[in-house]
């Protein structure tokens, strides 16, 4: 098992949002997790246009469609990792909500509104 995971429909999600705020060429979804909130930790995405620093681990994901790949870079600090590892970063749409979720196997609780959680 690879260290994180992004589904099809979150690369294509990263890869339009991307597109849409005219990020430079190498831009990469940041992901990290942050102390803080009723559970203890929260997730923490950003857009990042520059280089990766020397210490993050850089993930690519690419998907095909219609002849064309996409490809996208997550980037994740090596502390936010340790918490992050088997996780997988999706693009959830319901009824009321839609936006990016991370399925996190190492997840022991979550606050009611799922904005914190702990390991």
């Amino acid at each position: 098992m690879s260290d994180f995971n992004a589904s099809s429909e979150a690369v294509k999600q990263v890869r339009a949002a991307l597109e849409k705020r005219n990020s430079p060429l190498g831009a990469a979804l940041r992901i990290g997790v942050r102390g803080g909130l009723c559970e203890g930790y929260s997730y923490h995405l950003e857009f990042y246009d520059k280089q990766p620093r020397d210490s993050d681990n850089v993930f690519v994901f690419q998907n095909v469609e219609n002849d064309e790949t996409i490809e996208i870079r997550i980037l994740i600090d090596p502390r936010s990792l340790v918490y992050l590892t088997g996780s997988e970063l999706v693009w959830q749409k319901e009824l009321l909500s839609w936006g990016f979720k991370i399925n996190n196997p190492q997840t022991k609780s979550e606050c009611g509104c799922k904005k914190s959680f702990n390991v």
